[in-house]
């Protein structure tokens, strides 16, 4: 069984509408006693070279959340060469590697999972 979990940040700063939708979709096979748990997911900042390109778009990262409680591999699975190119991939990245969770548990011990992460930057 797959279990979904939707997650919606909405921060304003100076004009600037930034959006980080976090779908959660436990990947793995099987049922979790407890899913993962997100404490705070840190938003991606906006690189000046985005703003002057006036960059906008998504990207999308597959993250593996450790039992241990840290954060193992960052996959991005999809984005416009525009965002690669303004450095917007490597802050979505960065923010990634500092989101902070619980692990989910299967049998009361934790497990590995895997979610996808997206990270929207608008510029209005």
């Amino acid at each position: 069984m797959l279990m979904s979990k939707f997650i919606l940040a909405l921060v304003f700063i100076a004009g600037l509408n930034y959006t980080c939708f976090a779908q959660t979709q436990e990947l793995k096979a099987g049922i979790s006693d407890k899913p993962l748990q997100l404490l705070s997911i840190p938003r991606a900042n906006y690189t000046e070279e985005a703003r002057r390109r006036k960059a906008h778009g998504t990207v999308y990262v597959r993250i593996t959340f450790l039992a241990s409680g840290e954060i193992g591999d960052i996959t991005v699975t999809k984005s416009k060469k525009k965002l690669q190119k303004t450095g917007l991939v490597n802050q979505a990245i960065e923010a990634a590697k500092k989101i902070k969770f619980i692990p989910a548990e299967r049998a009361g011990k934790p497990i590995s999972v895997v979610k996808t992460v997206e990270y929207n930057f608008n510029l209005y």
